[in-house]
Formats: C-alpha cells, structure tokens, sequence
C-alpha cells in the first residue's frame, strides 16, 4: 500500500518542482512547507487505507463492486462444508445425533435439482464445526420433497442417514392428503406444494419440543 503512495507523493513533487522551482523549495524547507507535505502524505495514506477496508460496503464512497463481490469466505466455507459431505459419505462412524428433546430444530425442504445439488453444502455447511456438545442440542429434519423420494439423488447417500436426525417424506396413509400432493407435482403448482411442505416441516419441528426453530433452504451457506 505504501508502494502506491510514495510514486503517487514524487510524481506530485517532481509536478510542481518543473512548474515552480522557487515555490517549491520554500515548500520543502519553511516549516508550513513540511507541515503540508506531511499532511499531504497522511491524507493520501489515509485514502488508500479507506480503499482498503471499505471496498465491501455498499454505503461508502470507496465502494468497488469489482472486488466487493468475491467469494472469499463462501469458497473456503464451501470447501469445508463438501469435505464434511464427503468424510460423512465415506465414514462408517457414528456421526453425533440432536437430543429427541432439542434446544434447537433445524429444518431443510429439498428436492432435485437440475445438475449439483445444494443440499449437500447446505447441510454440511450448517453442521461442519459443531462441538459434540452443540450438535447435540441441535436436532435436524431433512424433508425429501417428492412424492417418490427415489427421484431425488441424496436418498440413498450414506451422509444423510450419517448425520441427519430424521429423514422425512410424505406420509401416504393419508390418501387425500397425498392425492393432492401427486397433483401438485403433476401440474407442477409449486405454490401450494411450497406451502405445504413448510407446514409440514414446520410441524414436525414443533412436536420435538425445541424453543426454537429455523427453516432453512436447501441451497444456503451457512
């Protein structure tokens, strides 16, 4: 940074010494002469060091949408969370469980998506890091959005029956209610299934007793 500041204080010197060499030896040798040249040089140190610690606000005048945007953190915490995904996946090890009578539950909707899907970093995001003893007092719901829970890819993986607290799907004893839900899908009414299945998670969250309760989408880094 301060490689930037002293060619920007010579150009400026050498600008006024080929202009008015008179002037400017008064300026570097009368005391108000260096008082302005240091203040000068505070003033421009004072800018690049505002460049530098505001470029991410969107309020500030030094704001650079060119930097402002990079993933710093999301890509090392993306990192973290596949690694979590993939220990998970390949371990034969007991992952740590949320108490049945949490302090916290934990809900994530999901269904297939085109190509990657987020629910694995969202998941692995939400739980890497966790203390033995906060994981416990955490419990975790992962409702499988479809009718036909086979659809969606992350059925079957080892991680999910690894880490998640319960797996939920639609229960298809309740023959109305399921009807409805195969019709939704059908005429792709994602309105209504959206509700529904917020409800539904919602409740299941409810009925294990936790003082508190997030929603959380399955493409969030946490």
């Amino acid at each position: 940074m301060l490689g930037k500041i002293r060619p920007a204080a010579h150009s400026l010197i050498d600008l006024i010494r080929s202009e008015t060499p008179i002037h400017v030896h008064r300026l570097l040798t009368t005391g108000a002469g260096r008082t302005f040249l240091g203040f000068l040089l505070f003033y421009l140190l004072l800018i690049q060091l505002c460049r530098h610690a505001f470029y991410r606000d969107p309020t500030s005048a030094f704001f650079d949408p060119s930097r402002a945007y990079e993933h710093v953190y999301s890509r090392q915490r993306q990192q973290q969370a596949d690694d979590f995904i993939k220990a998970a996946n390949s371990s034969a090890s007991q992952y740590p469980h949320g108490d049945p009578h949490p302090t916290m539950c934990l809900g994530i909707a999901t269904v297939e998506r085109s190509g990657e899907q987020y629910v694995r970093p969202a998941f692995g995001s939400l739980m890497e890091g966790l203390t033995e003893d906060e994981r416990k007092h955490i419990f975790t719901v992962v409702l499988i959005g479809h009718t036909d829970p086979q659809q969606h890819p992350i059925y079957h993986e080892t991680w999910l029956e690894h880490t998640a607290d319960k797996v939920l799907t639609y229960d298809t004893s309740i023959a109305t209610q399921f009807d409805h839900l195969v019709k939704w899908e059908k005429d792709k009414d994602y309105r209504r299934k959206a509700i529904f299945d917020y409800t539904y998670l919602l409740e299941t969250c409810i009925n294990t007793g936790a003082a508190w309760i997030a929603m959380i989408e399955d493409d969030t880094l946490a």
